[in-house]
């Protein structure tokens, strides 16, 4: 949603198509339409092409050539679009698609590289680096944490990149909420991520293990979706999630709203925010919550510690701790003075520094400067 909305800022002064090349799902076109955004369906898939899917090597050797040709097709169709559209920047989101620019002959067009993820230094491969120093003529990192993290990992100097992080639209956001009915409790803690490890929804059911001996009346919503696209990992955690609370008899304090695509309502509805995730370039969630006035109880990953600052504009623990997580949220149940500065200091953050006039002010700044090299 960050991306079609920044696309849909841009298209006010701008022309603006989106070219899909990820085989997205029916809720991201349906923004697209939404917002009125030209695109083009450049890759169609049901789910993602997975190379290494068995067990022998043979057959997953067999399944990278088969990639290369898909990749290989669909890189045509990428060039042929952009000989047609003839664009003057092309703005890249991931690797994959930035790969599909290679081999452009008579190219025209600048290509801004938008960093929308984190990285450890050993997930920066010299592929990695040799594309992006080829390909990219300008870098933009969507949080500080992201840009440390690739000028760690030897991408390029820090005054090569830029940072221009994703912008919420409070009004918009608000205009969504709708009221929820026949849910109570005391105490009620949001986490909102897909059903993947990755996304910590197993510390947040430790946690309110945890929780159960301290507040009587709490209530843990994990909301996300199932991921048809990683083989049966994504379902297989759902299940294991799901047993990990029959056999704790967690059932009272434990909702599994799943496949919704908008859980603002949900988030409005909770008192905060847990977000035990192991990898993040800067998390709309969070900063949906902090629009709302949540407090967020949090892993210090990527782009995480530019939204909070302990005690101030949220609460960060100890790397997957469900210990602390369970600590923290006891605090904010009973520590009303607490909650209440919290819950004003990470609004007023949102709103005063990651709006959608500073967002596209620094952009124009850029293609500014792209059109005086030119």
């Amino acid at each position: 949603m960050s991306s079609v909305e920044f696309a849909a800022r841009l298209g006010s002064t701008h022309e603006v198509k989106f070219f899909d090349t990820n085989a997205s799902s029916e809720p991201f076109i349906n923004s697209l339409i939404e917002n009125q955004i030209e695109y083009s369906l450049l890759h169609e898939a049901s789910s993602a092409f997975i190379i290494n899917k068995y067990r022998w090597k043979l057959s997953n050797f067999l399944r990278y050539f088969i990639y290369i040709f898909k990749w290989n097709r669909t890189r045509r169709k990428v060039h042929a679009e952009m000989l047609q559209y003839q664009p003057e920047i092309v703005m890249v989101y991931d690797d994959r698609s930035l790969s599909y620019l290679s081999g452009f002959r008579s190219k025209k067009f600048k290509v801004l590289y938008y960093a929308r993820g984190w990285y450890t230094p050993d997930q920066i491969s010299v592929k990695m680096r040799i594309v992006m120093k080829t390909l990219v003529d300008i870098l933009i990192c969507v949080s500080e944490s992201t840009r440390q993290a690739l000028y760690s990992g030897g991408i390029g100097p820090l005054d090569s990149m830029h940072v221009i992080h994703n912008a919420i639209d409070k009004a918009k956001l608000s205009s969504s909420i709708e009221f929820l009915e026949g849910r109570e409790a005391d105490f009620k803690i949001i986490l909102s991520g897909g059903f993947l490890p990755s996304k910590g929804h197993h510390v947040a059911l430790e946690a309110a293990l945890l929780l159960k001996e301290r507040i009587d009346h709490f209530h843990l919503y994990l909301c996300g979706i199932i991921y048809p696209g990683h083989g049966d990992k994504s379902q297989k955690y759902y299940e294991e999630l799901k047993q990990y609370v029959s056999i704790n008899k967690l059932e009272s304090h434990i909702s599994f709203i799943v496949g919704k695509s908008d859980i603002i309502s949900y988030m409005n509805y909770a008192d905060i925010m847990f977000f035990p995730s192991s990898s993040e370039g800067l998390p709309r969630s969070v900063m949906e919550a902090m629009t709302l006035g949540k407090p967020v109880i949090a892993n210090a990953v990527g782009g995480v510690t530019d939204l909070i600052l302990d005690r101030y504009t949220g609460l960060i623990t100890n790397y997957n701790d469900p210990e602390e997580y369970a600590e923290f949220a006891e605090l904010l149940y009973r520590n009303t003075e607490l909650y209440q500065e919290i819950s004003k200091n990470a609004s007023a953050l949102i709103e005063k520094s990651y709006t959608e006039e500073m967002q596209i002010e620094k952009v124009e700044k850029i293609f500014n400067t792209l059109r005086n090299e030119r």
